[in-house]
């Protein structure tokens, strides 16, 4: 299980400022406020093999590779204020630092917002009084294909796409998009959103590479995925596996479904827990493989010849299938287990 770094304390009016969130968003979307934009580019000298840092407030982060030794930077800075001179005002406020060091390049979104320092829960009922100083800024990256990726982002989509390299990635609030990559190591906490992963390590002939994903509140899909160690965990969702080949794999949830799809390989080991949920099991047609599968309230349904007993108010099931090499171990305590054979 990944262990997230423990959090700063909350502020009193943190709740009242998620409220302020919503009620922004939504009458900035109905025209309410008046809105300032503006798109910067920049472009550097940067050589494959090289490590970017980013480290976003609010906005979009979207990298995607080339075969140059080059990166683009291309921020889209939007800003929202009561008229029109006070959002071009707060525009001018954005401020982001771009610094390159030898092979290491650090984008940072240092942008100030006093909203956060004193806003207060009675404000609510007081519109007059918000200060009105959304601000946000966008990142587009093109960047070397060999290249490792550090991204911290507080609020927004990070999608990613054809990177070679390590990535290092933690969302606040926001989903996590990766497509088409190749790693030795991908590691990605998201707090608040779902995960999908399609395309990992599918090119390469041996399992190498490891895979640990955790969410607190979201979704965790992966397709067409290889890797030696894959470790999910999430508290709050779903977990759902297709077409995945690794040799060894941790699945945990504490309240969600789980469906896994996964290649049996020689001395693999399998573990898939949750706590509150049903779990689906595909595997292929005459696996070697030891299965120990057990609910503690629930049925379990198989297409392969295993011992199943009644215990209590759940069942039990084992058996060896072929010559057993690989282990296979799920369990659930709410929910049922079905073991499907892959035609």
């Amino acid at each position: 299980m990944i262990r997230r770094p423990p959090r700063s304390t909350p502020s009193n009016s943190s709740a009242a400022s998620d409220v302020y969130k919503r009620q922004f968003e939504l009458r900035a979307e109905s025209g309410i406020f008046s809105k300032a934009r503006r798109v910067e580019e920049k472009t550097l000298s940067f050589k494959k093999n090289g490590c970017i840092f980013i480290e976003g407030r609010e906005g979009k982060i979207s990298i995607q590779s080339w075969n140059r030794e080059e990166v683009r930077i291309v921020m889209t800075k939007i800003a929202w204020g009561r008229t029109r001179r006070r959002a071009e005002d707060n525009l001018e406020e954005i401020k982001v630092d771009i610094e390159k060091i030898g092979n290491r390049l650090y984008i940072r979104d240092v942008t100030e917002d006093i909203f956060y320092e004193d806003f207060n829960f009675f404000d609510i009922f007081r519109p007059d009084s918000w200060k009105y100083r959304r601000k946000k800024v966008d990142f587009e990256l093109i960047v070397p294909e060999n290249v490792e990726l550090d991204i911290r982002n507080n609020e927004g989509k990070v999608d990613i796409s054809e990177i070679n390299g390590k990535i290092s990635l933690e969302v606040d609030e926001g989903n996590v998009e990766l497509f088409n990559i190749s790693s030795s190591d991908l590691y990605v906490i998201a707090d608040e959103g779902d995960v999908f992963i399609i395309d990992f390590n599918k090119d390469i002939d041996t399992l190498r590479g490891r895979i640990n994903i955790h969410t607190d509140e979201g979704k965790i899909r992966l397709k067409n995925c290889k890797a030696r160690n894959l470790n999910l965990d999430s508290d709050e969702g779903d977990l759902i596996i297709y077409n995945a080949t690794v040799k060894k794999m941790s699945v945990f949830t504490d309240e969600g479904d789980i469906e896994t799809d996964v290649n049996v390989v020689e001395n693999g080991n399998y573990r898939i827990r949750t706590d509150e949920g049903d779990v689906v099991v595909v595997l292929s047609k005459d696996p070697d493989i030891r299965i120990d599968a057990e609910t503690f309230e629930g049925k379990i349904r198989s297409d392969f010849r295993l011992h199943i007993r009644e215990e209590n108010d759940g069942e039990k099931a084992r058996g060896i299938i072929g010559r057993g090499s690989a282990v296979l171990v799920v369990r659930t305590s709410e929910g049922h287990i079905t073991l499907e054979e892959k035609f």
